[in-house]
Order: C-alpha cells, then structure tokens, then sequence
C-alpha cells in the first residue's frame, strides 16, 4: 500500500508485502516525498532500519536497531538527521570554497589585463606630457625608464586595481543568488 503524495505517484510511507512499514520524514520530522530525508524501516520481526538518504541512491549512513523501545529509535533518527545535517553544511563549505575561488580566479584574470593596459596607458600619458615640456622623445623615454619612475606608476596602478577587485568582488556576490553562501561571503569580504 502507498500513500501518495500531492496526488503524485509518489509516497512518503508505505507497507510492502506485510513485511515492513516504511517512513520518510525530513529534517523537521514531517512526512515527506524529497530528499534528504531520513527513511525509516519498520521490520515485522521488530528490527528498525534508520537510513539517511542524501540523495536518491546516496545514503550517507545507516543502521539497524534489534527491537527497539521509542526512545533508542528518537535518539538515532535524531543521529540520521545530524548525519545528513553534516553533510550538507560540508557539501555547502565545499560549495562556498568552490565558488569563492572561481570569484577569485576570475578577477585575478581580469587584474593582469587591467594592469597592463592601465600601465600601458599611464606610460604612454606620461610619456606624452613629458614631450610637451620640450623633452625630446628619447629623453622622455630614457626618464621613464627610471626606476623611481616605474615604481610610481606600478604603485598608482596597484591603487587602481586593488579598487577595481573591490568593485568586481562585490558585483559578482551581489549577484548571486539570496542565501547563505551570498552571506557568508559578503561577511568574509566585508560587503555591506
């Protein structure tokens, strides 16, 4: 016998054969049809079989009880649902650090072109300007060349950029969807 499910063909418990009761709730304690949920199995022989069920096929932890009193049965259904509670704050850490270095990645790619076309154009403004005081070009290019020089430019850009990875960071978790991955790292990154 099934009981079906929002009309479905579904079930959220079910009798087979006369051989067992079986029962799916979710985190909560409620019946439910999705996953993860925490199965239980109610054997005719008195053995209880509590499974957490991550996913369809993935049952990330079982055991089986020998006759149990209600109280041994609430204590390991509660450990199924730990179980599964684990697993999806791992899966969500796994998640968050998988996109966070995604994020990274790409503004890191963006960050090389960024500089180098800003460096580029500072020299090339500089290098302009110097001209119009009356240097010539290769005295303008042979200043330019000059340590302190590109020091100050490859700073001032560094300025620029760091402002620019700001912006991107903040865009791309903006962007995500409501959550508390978006949380997590609008807090790691100090996004308001």
């Amino acid at each position: 016998m099934y009981r079906k499910a929002n009309g479905l063909d579904e079930f959220y418990s079910r009798t087979k054969a006369k051989e067992s009761v079986e029962l799916f709730i979710d985190l909560n304690g409620n019946p439910t049809i999705d996953y993860p949920h925490v199965h239980i199995v109610h054997k005719q022989n008195g053995n209880v079989d509590v499974i957490a069920s991550y996913s369809k096929g993935n049952h990330i932890w079982q055991t089986t009880l020998i006759d149990p009193d209600g109280k041994s049965l609430a204590h390991v259904i509660t450990q199924a649902r730990d179980k599964i509670i684990d697993k999806i704050k791992e899966d969500r850490e796994i998640l968050t650090g998988d996109l966070e270095s995604k994020i990274e990645a790409f503004i890191n790619d963006d960050a090389v072109k960024y500089r180098k076309e800003v460096e580029e154009k500072m020299y090339k403004n500089i290098l302009h300007e110097t001209m119009k005081k009356g240097l010539d070009e290769e005295a303008a290019i042979k200043l330019l060349e000059k340590d302190s020089i590109k020091e100050a430019i490859s700073n001032k850009v560094g300025e620029f950029e760091e402002v620019r990875r700001q912006d991107m960071r903040k865009s791309l978790i903006d962007s995500l969807p409501e959550g508390d991955i978006k949380e997590k790292l609008k807090k790691k990154h100090l996004i308001n």
